[in-house]
């Protein structure tokens, strides 16, 4: 969010926006990021310690639902996030665009059934990595996948993402 700003809506066909997830343990994304927006429900998942402060009043006060995930190894604990969701929120399945350190993290908890990783049509340099954190030593300590794990396809735009759907475990 901090690099490109996304929107996160439906844009290329009809449809409702889906509610958008944001995983901010500080709150360092300012309340006008285009995720903020008011087309679609809007939560953002932080520390509870953030949660106390100016910048997530401000959030609720423009009608984002702010809630306090613990922490595990000072990061947002994704298990205890996915289980606030269903049950404050409903959440029953989720659709992520992560980065390296959070598509690591899901994969390294074996979260996702399916991983969609998209990328440009061209290469440019090293680039940015899809994992990180992610390690094998030998195959038979390889992170086992659900059948339809991987689906590596071209991305029309000049970037990567990687996309990951999970249900919500209840």
């Amino acid at each position: 969010v901090l690099s490109d700003n996304p929107s996160l809506t439906v844009r290329l066909t009809d449809g409702r926006n889906p509610s958008r997830i944001v995983l901010d343990k500080d709150l360092s994304i300012g309340g006008e990021a285009n995720v903020y927006l008011p087309s679609a429900r809007r939560i953002v998942c932080c520390s509870p310690e953030a949660r106390r402060s100016d910048a997530a009043t401000r959030l609720a006060d423009g009608g984002v639902h702010v809630l306090a995930v613990p922490l595990a190894d000072g990061h947002l604990d994704l298990r205890a996030a996915l289980r606030l969701l269903y049950a404050e929120h409903a959440v029953q399945s989720i659709m992520v665009e992560a980065g390296p350190g959070l598509a690591s993290a899901m994969i390294n908890l074996d979260i996702p059934q399916e991983v969609h990783v998209y990328e440009a049509p061209i290469i440019l340099g090293d680039g940015r990595h899809a994992f990180r954190g992610v390690h094998t030593d030998c195959l038979s300590d390889r992170h086992f996948a659900p059948p339809r794990f991987l689906i590596h396809a071209r991305y029309p735009a000049n970037c990567a993402a990687t996309i990951f759907a999970s249900r919500v475990p209840t």
